[in-house]
């Protein structure tokens, strides 16, 4: 069975109407209902009493209910997880020593807590090494400090 079956027969369970089921699956009613009829021939039980045009539970689908929300949920967990990660999934920072032991601590987590959609990756290095990471497409973006420099003349 699939786990378009497993959904169906959820929203089924819970609305305990096929007409309020296929609506909210934007589905057709026959279509739902043939959705239920093959969960129950395929496992070979009944999961609905029907009587009068309603709907009753039967003992085995508060059982099957358990394992296919289970399932569904675990399903939307992972596409909620792994779905686009290489377009939004990272952030990859590097910072320059000082700047990345003193002041990125702080910004980070500010960032987080705005928009915690994305992980962050911060790398922790010397100018020359960020230079490079960036050049190689190892980082997105770098913070990095510049050396003070001692002036010799008047004019500084």
């Amino acid at each position: 069975m699939t786990l378009r079956h497993m959904k169906i027969f959820v929203v089924v369970y819970q609305e305990m109407n096929i007409t309020k089921a296929a609506g909210i699956l934007h589905m057709t009613q026959p279509a739902v209902t043939r959705s239920i009829q093959e969960l129950e021939y395929h496992y070979g039980i009944q999961l609905f009493e029907r009587l009068n045009h309603k709907l009753y539970k039967t003992r085995l689908s508060d059982e099957f209910y358990s394992y296919a929300l289970h399932m569904t949920d675990s399903f939307d967990l992972m596409e909620k997880r792994f779905k686009d990660q290489d377009k939004l999934g990272f952030l990859r920072v590097g910072a320059s020593i000082t700047l990345g032991n003193h002041l990125m601590p702080k910004a980070l987590c500010r960032l987080k807590e705005e928009d915690s959609s994305f992980e962050i990756k911060v790398m922790v290095s010397n100018g020359e090494s960020l230079q490079r990471a960036l050049l190689d497409n190892k980082i997105d973006l770098a913070f990095i400090a510049q050396r003070k420099r001692k002036c010799r003349s008047q004019l500084c």
